[in-house]
């Protein structure tokens, strides 16, 4: 299951026509991106800022190089400035710190991001394989993090921004 970019709904959900997208630079340039746009919010005024060097600090042992980043405080000013009142998360990372993003950006804008809706998505395929199984009896069993990236940063992250302790596992895809 992908990551589907949020900008559907921040195009039926806007009240003003302005969108912000907050992204990284690979997204920012991307095809799919501009693809979206161009299908799900023609009629828009799409702001598209990136945020080198975020998910890095995100991802940092020190809890504090993004509350103070310019990689974050830039492109959220540049987007206040354009009245927008809609902004899409364009990365996973950045709900993890969606609470500095709201203060950064304010009340008034309204903040999306795709968890939901990959989360329906989910639920619809489980069901569908008939893998999703309800009942009233609690389920047991175990879970097992596995990661791409250094197992003792995700590990700190997930403690972190979910309050989990975990001991995850390095995985190599090819």
């Amino acid at each position: 299951m992908g990551t589907v970019h949020v900008i559907k709904t921040c195009a039926q959900r806007t009240q003003n026509g302005k969108i912000g997208v907050l992204c990284t630079s690979k997204t920012a340039y991307s095809t799919y991106q501009k693809k979206l746009i161009a299908q799900f919010a023609p009629d828009k005024k799409v702001y598209i800022k990136a945020c080198p060097g975020l998910v890095e600090s995100i991802e940092s042992s020190n809890e504090s190089s993004y509350e103070s980043s310019l990689e974050l405080f830039k492109p959220l000013y540049d987007l206040k400035r354009k009245k927008i009142d809609t902004l899409a998360l364009g990365c996973t990372h950045f709900p993890l710190i969606i609470k500095l993003i709201q203060k950064t950006i304010g009340k008034e804008v309204l903040i999306l991001d795709s968890g939901d809706a990959i989360a329906r998505q989910v639920k619809k395929v489980l069901m569908k394989n008939e893998s999703l199984k309800t009942t009233n009896k609690k389920i047991e069993g175990s879970t097992i993090f596995y990661t791409t990236a250094n197992p003792k940063k995700f590990d700190i992250m997930t403690e972190r921004y979910c309050g989990v302790k975990i001991k995850s596992h390095l995985i190599k895809i090819q």
